[in-house]
């Protein structure tokens, strides 16, 4: 297993282990971020949202962990899935001028993900 292959593994479980969070038990993983989610019609969007489209990216990038024709792609669409929630994350903190600990810890591995992802992406097959 390669280094990139590796680090789609790692970004692979984070994501399902969201979906499936949040497809399982949606209202109880929405509370935890201070997301109320009071209607049938809520809980199945924040099923299909963070459930299922998330759980489904996390096999994405499994298969492309497991497929090296698909490790670019993976690394590629990690990186601006990550950067693009940070930045979504980043802009909700500006905006609302306060931030909880939790949304500062996840914003460092937001970024943090990205720019391993890009880094990964610009040297793949030359580490």
């Amino acid at each position: 297993m390669t280094l990139e292959q590796g680090f789609l593994w790692v970004v692979a479980v984070g994501f399902a282990a969201i979906g499936v969070g949040f497809l399982s038990a949606p209202v109880a993983w929405a509370r935890y971020i201070e997301i109320l989610v009071p209607t049938p019609t809520a809980r199945t969007d924040l099923r299909a949202t963070y459930g299922g489209f998330v759980l489904a990216f996390g096999v994405f990038l499994g298969v492309s962990a497991l497929w090296p024709d698909w490790t670019r792609a993976g690394l590629a669409a990690a990186g601006l899935a990550l950067a693009g929630v940070a930045a979504g994350r980043l802009i909700g903190i500006l905006v609302e001028g306060v931030a909880s600990r939790l949304m500062y810890v996840f914003l460092f591995i937001e970024i943090t993900g990205a720019v391993l992802a890009f880094y990964a992406l610009v040297h793949h097959g030359r580490l």
